[in-house]
C-alpha cells in the first residue's frame, strides 16, 4: 500500500526516528502524504486508543485534534488544508515513540494485504467525516474501557482512506454501526431504569 509514494509503515518508521531526537509537530507528521492528511493524522491520533497504550490521559491529549479533523473532513472534504492551529501542535515523543513502535509490525502485516478497491467508499469524505467525528466524541468520553472499540473502527476507516483501501472502510463502518447501536440501546436502557425508579 502507498501513500502518495510512500508505504505508511515507511513513513511512520521515519516518524519514529525523528521522535528519538526532536519534537514533531502535527505539520511535520502529515506533510508527505499531502490530500491524504486527514486519513494519517486521524489513523495516527487513533492509534494510542486502539493499541490501546498504558498513558494516562490520552483521551484527553488526543481527543481535540481527533475531532478537529473529522470535522474538517466533514466540512471542508480533502483538498481544504488544514488549519494552522493544529499543523503547528507539538505532539508527546514518548507518547508517539511507545504507538510508533507498536504499530509498525502490525501495519506492515496489514500492507501485504491492503491495496487500492472499493474506491467508491473511500470517496465519501464527508460522510466518514461524520462517522469518525461521532466516533471521535465518543473516544473523549469518560467510558471505563469504552475508547478502544471506537478507537479501532476510526482506524479502520482512517486508514483505509488513507489506503484508499474501501474494504478497511466498510470494515469500520460496520463496526460503527454496531458499536453506535450498542451505545444506543445501553443508553435508552439506562434511561428508562432511571425513570422506573424515580417513578416507583
Amino acid at each position: 500500500m502507498e501513500a502518495g509514494t510512500i508505504r505508511t509503515s515507511d513513513l511512520l518508521r521515519g516518524l519514529l526516528d525523528r521522535t528519538e531526537t526532536e519534537e514533531i509537530t502535527v505539520a511535520d507528521m502529515l506533510k508527505p502524504v499531502g490530500t491524504r492528511a486527514h486519513g494519517l493524522g486521524l489513523f495516527l491520533f487513533a492509534l494510542p486508543e486502539a493499541l490501546p497504550l498504558p498513558i494516562a490521559g490520552v483521551s484527553a491529549i488526543l481527543g481535540i485534534p481527533l475531532i478537529i479533523l473529522s470535522a474538517h473532513l466533514l466540512i471542508f472534504g480533502s483538498r481544504r488544508e488544514l488549519p494552522g492551529s493544529l499543523l503547528r501542535r507539538k505532539l508527546p515523543g514518548g507518547m508517539m515513540r511507545l504507538a510508533l513502535s507498536k504499530a509498525i509490525p502490525i501495519l506492515q502485516k496489514i500492507e501485504r494485504i491492503s491495496r487500492p478497491r472499493w474506491q467508491r467508499w473511500t470517496s465519501m469524505e464527508r460522510l466518514l467525516g461524520l462517522v469518525c467525528l461521532i466516533l471521535a466524541i465518543v473516544i473523549t468520553l469518560p467510558i471505563p474501557f469504552g475508547n478502544l472499540p471506537p478507537a479501532i473502527c476510526l482506524a479502520a476507516i482512517s486508514f483505509g482512506l488513507l489506503a484508499r483501501d474501501g474494504v478497511l472502510v466498510v470494515i469500520g463502518l460496520a463496526g460503527s454501526v454496531v458499536l453506535l447501536g450498542s451505545v444506543g440501546l445501553l443508553a435508552d436502557f439506562l434511561v428508562g431504569l432511571f425513570y422506573t425508579e424515580r417513578t416507583a
